[in-house]
């Protein structure tokens, strides 16, 4: 299950939300103290009662009337077969909509039975924490709503008729399939705060491996994992090993019917147990990210994950190690509320911008790329690129657009070797060239190396312009061998795809006028030009046009030139999009790139 959007009324700060999208993946709450994010949070967690919206607009006087109705409207999306799969768990008879006003009873139970296998949203209304209304879809429905009397047999794997009554909306309560399906999957969405949880030791009664939404049985579950599925007990542990370097393993013994997380800073083959230190007297955040693993792990289905204020409980290197496990595990949805850059620093699928003119709370959701280029928002929290503190290496590239596609690259190709290495652009490499070469890379090498918080440089990666080979070795020897060059003259070569090409200007000019032949016959009769290409003889798309050809030239004449002149290129920006763009049709593109990546980190 995921959450697919919400608005949010008459809560704490917020009056009318109207509809927010929540994203799959990773979704950033961005926004200055005080305006709304945490209530936000709290909203998506449709675990919260009754806190009216209080302003001189609600309550002009002290004795004024106030609505203490909060409500929240969500749309959930499910992966195929997940509402079968929970509807067979459920222990009471519940009430099923007919699809036809004239439709048989006998018939209906089939057409349920395919809308929870195949039917993938149900849009749900709660106010002060209760479902008033939950709807598969209204076109679903018959006319005058009308419901039959079922039941779940998990046994024969099948929904049953329990008789032939039909009975009528207001006649059946809040017993309708689709509330009690809601009602169990709002169980499934996990808040946390920065609080100290109580979650170091749990009483083992029956055998769960269900977190509870407050993971007060953490311990419970995790001894439950240990004992039962020890493969992937080790696998939580690894994934909190990469989040605190310090913790060497974790187990979870039973004393007097009483499990206890005990967390081991050494190695656990020295057997010294009376050296192992309990949860609870461990550092906070440690049963916050176990709690998350563990979801993120163990679930069969999509979770929702909710965290508030992460860099308050995890210091900036923890936090990067647990956004690149968030990557590598995407099914799930994760939404978090931050100050901090280095969140901000990395892909995200959405970053959600909160403000509060004086009245009430209003929200702006940035899809990913509109995000690259909102700046108003890293302003708020005080964001730098030059910001690395928790970075365990830094790997240094020819400039800005390096800077942000390798990224891009690297996070969308779930390069794992580059976990905790942060990507930045050289702003002039000219002082790499010549004599002063030398003095340029002992300058970055010394700023890497100089301050404690700022990681080492593992490396250079510099456009291979028209050097000569000669000039090439020698960069390679005044940096130690730290330098790799693209094979191609520079990154932008990597960029000439027609389709791409065409896709980002029909999305710039908001039309369908360009197409990737139009692109690739300008390429052909301009891509030989002196002013793009100094060698004779070498057609566009053969591959030494490839290495050869000046590629952020041809690319802003040919913006420019399509375009009639209303589009011109812009480097960092374009280059950007026409990077996420090929990656996701044409990954093959970016090998070169890929295999330099993995040569620096071998």
């Amino acid at each position: 299950m995921k959450i697919k959007d919400i608005r949010i009324q008459n809560y704490k700060s917020w009056s009318d939300s109207k509809l927010l999208k929540i994203y799959d993946g990773l979704n950033v709450i961005v926004g200055q103290n005080n305006v709304g994010k945490t209530a936000l949070l709290e909203a998506l967690s449709l675990m919260r009662g009754s806190a009216p919206h209080r302003t001189l607009i609600t309550k002009p006087e002290h004795d004024s009337h106030i609505d203490t109705n909060a409500t929240f409207t969500a749309t959930f999306q499910f992966e195929e077969n997940e509402l079968f799969k929970i509807a067979l768990t459920l222990t009471r008879d519940f009430f099923v909509p007919l699809q036809f006003d004239n439709q048989p009873v006998a018939n209906a139970i089939q057409s349920v039975l395919e809308t929870l296998k195949y039917r993938q949203q149900i849009t749900a209304a709660l106010q002060n924490n209760i479902i008033v209304r939950a709807d598969f879809e209204p076109e679903w429905y018959s006319e005058s709503r009308k419901y039959f009397r079922a039941r779940s047999n998990r046994n024969k794997n099948v929904l049953e008729l329990m008789d032939n009554d039909i009975l009528m909306e207001h006649q059946i309560g809040n017993y309708t399939l689709s509330s009690l399906l809601i009602e169990e999957f709002r169980k499934r969405i996990y808040l946390l705060r920065a609080e100290r949880y109580n979650t170091s030791q749990t009483a083992v009664q029956n055998s769960t491996e269900i977190l509870d939404q407050n993971c007060n049985n953490l311990a419970q579950v995790l001894h439950s994992l240990q004992s039962g599925n020890p493969e992937r007990f080790n696998r939580v542990i690894d994934l909190l090993k990469k989040v605190f370097p310090r913790i060497k393993g974790v187990t979870v013994p039973v004393n007097n019917s009483q499990a206890q997380i005990v967390i081991w800073t050494i190695d656990p083959k020295l057997e010294r147990k009376d050296l192992a230190i309990p949860l609870s007297e461990s550092g906070t955040g440690i049963g916050q990210v176990l709690a998350m693993l563990y979801l993120i792990i163990h679930s069969d289905t999509p979770q929702v994950i909710l965290i508030d204020e992460p860099q308050s409980f995890l210091h900036p290197g923890a936090i990067r190690s647990l956004i690149e496990i968030f990557y590598a595990h995407n099914r799930h949805q994760y939404v978090i509320t931050t100050h901090s850059p280095h969140i901000l620093s990395v892909p995200t699928s959405a970053v959600i911008h909160v403000t509060h003119d004086g009245n009430e709370s209003k929200a702006e959701v940035i899809d990913g790329l509109e995000a690259h280029e909102a700046r108003l928002i890293l302003q708020d929290i005080g964001f730098k690129l030059s910001d690395v503190f928790g970075a365990n290496e830094i790997l240094w590239v020819e400039g800005s657009t390096e800077e942000e596609c390798f990224k891009l690259i690297a996070r969308t190709l779930h390069q794992e070797i580059f976990w905790g290495v942060e990507i930045l652009g050289v702003r002039s490499t000219g002082d790499l060239q010549g004599r002063h070469a030398e003095t340029a890379y002992d300058i970055y090498t010394k700023l890497s190396k100089g301050i404690q918080i700022i990681p080492p440089a593992i490396g250079f990666i510099f456009d291979r312009e028209l050097r000569s080979e000669k000039d090439i070795e020698d960069l390679k020897r005044k940096s130690k061998n730290k330098v790799f060059f693209l094979s191609r003259r520079m990154f932008e070569n990597y960029l000439l795809h027609p389709d791409a090409i065409a896709n980002l200007l029909n999305k710039i000019a908001k039309a369908d006028e360009y197409t990737g032949s139009t692109v690739k016959s300008w390429i052909n009769e301009n891509g030989k030009e002196n002013k793009y290409l100094k060698e004779k003889g070498i057609n566009p798309f053969e591959p030494n046009w490839y290495i050869n050809v000046d590629g952020a030239v041809l690319l802003s004449d040919l913006f420019s030139k399509l375009s009639k002149g209303t589009i011109p290129y812009d480097k960092v920006k374009h280059g950007y999009q026409l990077t996420k763009t090929i990656l996701e049709t044409n990954p093959e593109e970016f090998n070169e790139v890929i295999e330099i990546l993995k040569c620096i980190k071998a």
